[in-house]
């Protein structure tokens, strides 16, 4: 069973996009309604209540501008649910999730804004099911996780 049909697969799953003022969340949006069957809802990180968090069957956290803990309620709101809840980030909301984690964020030296580089999967994840183990990819990041 592939990604898609994995998604496919869970009906009537109730799906938050936590929305962290980038563009880039309609973009999730709308690839997420076309991969499962259910309620696609997106909440303004400054609006996040963790009552209504939590009646969410998997949580996606969008990109945005800054450092998670610049992001209204976004670090408080996953301390709550890190344990109980799907929860998937793309870049600021990934980086949130290591902070969250216990993990840290080191500022890079040189910034990758735009940089092509090759790029090798070296994790088995659902995720890169349908993705080859070596491709191109550009890059847009200033910031890493602590190797530690």
């Amino acid at each position: 069973m592939n990604s898609t049909q994995a998604y496919s697969n869970q009906v009537n799953k109730k799906v938050m996009i936590i929305d962290n003022y980038d563009s880039f969340t309609y973009n999730l949006k709308q690839l997420i309604e076309s991969q499962l069957n259910g309620t696609v809802d997106i909440i303004k990180n400054d609006a996040l209540v963790i009552e209504k968090v939590r009646q969410y069957d998997y949580i996606f956290i969008s990109p945005g501008p800054g450092l998670p803990g610049e992001s209204n309620q976004l670090i408080p709101v996953l301390n709550e649910i890190i344990k109980t809840k799907k929860i998937f980030g793309v870049c600021l909301g990934l980086q949130a999730i290591i902070e969250v984690c216990g993990g840290q964020l080191n500022k890079l030296h040189q910034v990758s804004h735009g940089i092509e580089s090759d790029i090798h999967i070296v994790a088995s994840c659902p995720v890169y099911n349908e993705i080859q183990d070596a491709f191109t990819a550009g890059r847009y990041h200033s910031w890493i996780v602590d190797k530690s």
